[in-house]
Parts: structure tokens; C-alpha cells; sequence
């Protein structure tokens, strides 16, 4: 079985499952290459992107959850805290520096802080409901 090298070459990659040369190409990018080739690609993602793209980021910091074990104890290490995505442009995944403040949805912030209950439950279980998930977003790395 194919497996990623980040959790964003794995958003990246479902972008694209009707092109699975492309997607095997951004799954072995490291996470940077995996974002300019799928912008570069000339290729539009699915049309029902926007609204797949808040389940595949979850499957893929589930997965990051369960392949790095100090992730895991770092996100229970926060506590009940706030977590915030901080970013210079993207306001849906994360929050943007306003005047006096944050601007956005922290989606991102939002999904960890909801993953945290998880990290401290037994790794097999999360790791299979991954697995799963991986392969109804790729079938054909599966195969």
C-alpha cells in the first residue's frame, strides 16, 4: 500500500482521484512540492472539493495522530487550551492577524482541538479508523 509522506501531501493528493499518477507523484512529495504540484498541475480538483476538503484534513491529521506518537502527547500536552491555526492568508483554515486581532475560521485549530479526546485513547483503534478512511479517499493506492 501507498502511504504518504504528510498529512498535506495527503489533502493535496485527494484533490485529484481521477488522476492517479498525479496523486501517487504529490503522496511522495514532501509537504511543500505536494501544494505546488497540485496548484501547478493545471488539473481543477474535484468539483465537490469544498465541500470534501474539512473530511479529508481530518482523515489526514487522524493519520498524523497515529504515525507520530509525539504529536499525540503534544496535543494532549495542550489541554483545554485554545488552538489557533495563525496564517498570513488562508482565513478558512486558520486565523489571519487583523488590526487587533484574529480574522477566520481556524478550521484547522478547530479539528485538533476536537482530535485532542482522541489522542489519548488506544492508538490501534484511530489508527484502523484511518486506514479506512484512506482507502475510500484513494482506492487506488489500495489496490
Amino acid at each position: 500500500s501507498l502511504v504518504s509522506t504528510s498529512s498535506e501531501s495527503m489533502y493535496q493528493a485527494a484533490k485529484f482521484p481521477n488522476n492517479p499518477d498525479l496523486q501517487i507523484e504529490i503522496l511522495l512529495a514532501d509537504p511543500r512540492q505536494a501544494k505546488t504540484l497540485a496548484y501547478s498541475c493545471g488539473e481543477p480538483p474535484l468539483p465537490e472539493w469544498i465541500n470534501l476538503r474539512r473530511r479529508v484534513m481530518l482523515v489526514a491529521i487522524r493519520r498524523k495522530l497515529t504515525t507520530h506518537p509525539e504529536v499525540a502527547s503534544c496535543l494532549r500536552d495542550t489541554g483545554a487550551r485554545l488552538i489557533v491555526e495563525v496564517s498570513r492568508k488562508v482565513d478558512f483554515w486558520g486565523a489571519v492577524p487583523m488590526h487587533e486581532g484574529l480574522c477566520g475560521s481556524n478550521m484547522l485549530g478547530r479539528m485538533w482541538m476536537s482530535l485532542r479526546v482522541l489522542a489519548s485513547r488506544e492508538e490501534l483503534a484511530l489508527d484502523r479508523w484511518a486506514r479506512r478512511q484512506e482507502s475510500l479517499l484513494w482506492p487506488s493506492a489500495y489496490d
